[in-house]
């Protein structure tokens, strides 16, 4: 249980409230009212304001994957800053351990993108400064905090990820001509249907979509590694982990695959416990199903193969990133000073480049330069070493799909991915404390023993 402006919340009555100011949000984009709108966006940034710190992040990573819900025609940024500045000021106002290293980081990253600022628009230097500090005052705050309260960020963040997702096929089935929330991308050229449709939830794009189910899957293996319980019980863990694959898989996201499948592969690398016996049973069960499932839905399910064997046919599996990958670089190589000092974040980018980088790790060299990728990844590698120096191998699996799924996606663009930087440092925290639930269990045992 947590606090709420002195009251007690619990969890559910709080996901209730959350799941009720989104349906406010897409009332007014439905019958076309803006001041609706406006109302419905002072309303969930009054319950952020008044809501305790713990419950201000856990509504963040609930709110996260609606943030297309939250743009206001004529505003030159999402409301969705405008909650992620509320949570700067509550986490300041908490008075959380600042560390000296992430400090400097932050002072000399702005240091060079303020040295290139001419080259983009106000409002995305401020999207993404407030990104950054609140990036550090969340890597200030988190550590050291409960197990009970980490669990309850990662079930917000994974219910808010499979509620977006419903809530979107409602909007396509039911409000087809509403297609803000959604790209009109289908996996078969020139073919366009509700099946071959790449379904985005409500992130608009595909990719990011599928990014944000690979984060979702990541951390229920995570506790599957560890042997615990993200929900009560565990048949829910493995109901959201079934939906969240097959929302993955209908996005029809060759990087969704390819991530995929490094993360199983992980997952049992990193799982020295591997029960054979479970394993085998699994399977028989879904062999056992699989008759059922294509009597009912086999034209479904083949349409939805189709589909994914010719993305995966086509001569470019990159589809043409690797080739804008290596025009960048040329680019750079041709430009000493941007090379050195960056261009800044934002559609800068974009002008320099004429194209997105789809790439995280090129993003940051291009922002940047050579002097602030290197700072930003000398303090993450330092922050990581700080919280996760006495982790498993398990405590890295998010980290692994992220690196991997961010090879072919933009990064510093989109809000999500610096609460997918606060995830990780969570995630290494969480794997301390489970560590020492096994030791302690482990020293309990001996003195029965004895």
């Amino acid at each position: 249980m947590e606090e709420l402006k002195g009251n007690r919340i619990s969890d559910i009555s709080l996901i209730i409230l959350l799941i009720a100011l989104i349906g406010l949000l897409l009332i007014p984009i439905i019958i076309g009212s803006n001041s609706f709108k406006m109302l419905a966006l002072v309303l969930i940034i009054t319950v952020v304001l008044f809501a305790s710190v713990e419950n201000a992040i856990k509504a963040m990573m609930f709110f996260i994957h609606a943030i297309a819900l939250m743009v206001f025609p004529g505003l030159p940024f999402s409301a969705y800053s405008i909650l992620v500045l509320v949570l700067i000021i509550k986490l300041i106002l908490a008075r959380p351990d600042m560390n000296v290293f992430s400090v400097l980081m932050t002072f000399v990253l702005f240091a060079m993108v303020l040295t290139n600022i001419s080259n983009n628009n106000l409002q995305e230097y401020i999207a993404w400064g407030i990104n950054i500090v609140m990036l550090l005052m969340m890597f200030s705050y988190l550590p050291k905090k409960s197990s009970r309260f980490y669990t309850g960020i990662f079930r917000f963040y994974i219910l808010g990820n499979v509620f977006a997702a419903f809530l979107g096929i409602f909007i396509r089935a039911f409000f087809p001509k509403v297609n803000f929330f959604y790209k009109n991308y289908s996996a078969i050229q020139y073919t366009r249907s509700f099946i071959t449709n790449r379904f985005t939830g409500l992130m608009r794009d595909p990719n990011y979509f599928s990014q944000a189910i690979l984060v979702s899957i990541a951390i229920i293996a995570f506790y599957k590694l560890h042997r615990k319980k993200l929900f009560k019980h565990e048949w829910l863990s493995n109901c959201m982990l079934f939906i969240l694959i097959m929302f993955g898989f209908l996005s029809y996201s060759k990087m969704f695959i390819i991530s995929f499948l490094v993360l199983f592969v992980y997952y049992n690398y990193a799982n020295q416990r591997f029960n054979y016996n479970r394993f085998f049973l699994t399977m028989g069960a879904v062999l056992l199903t699989v008759p059922l499932v294509l009597k009912f839905w086999g034209d479904y399910i083949l349409r939805i193969f189709y589909a994914l064997s010719l993305r995966f046919s086509i001569g470019d599996l990159s589809s043409g990133r690797f080739d804008k990958l290596v025009e960048g670089f040329d680019s750079l190589l041709d430009n000493p000073t941007i090379l050195i000092r960056g261009i800044g974040s934002g559609s800068g980018i974009h002008n320099f480049i004429d194209s997105s980088l789809h790439n995280t790790f090129f993003e940051y060299l291009v922002a940047y330069g050579i002097i602030g990728s290197i700072v930003f990844v000398l303090a993450f590698v330092y922050l990581m070493y700080k919280s996760g120096h006495r982790t498993t191998k398990k405590a890295y699996i998010l980290l692994v799909v992220l690196m991997t799924s961010s090879m072919s996606l933009d990064g510093l663009l989109a809000d999500w991915h610096y609460l997918y930087l606060a995830l990780i440092l969570i995630m290494f925290e969480l794997d301390k404390l489970f560590k020492g639930d096994i030791y302690e269990y482990h020293n309990i045992y001996k003195r029965l023993s004895s």
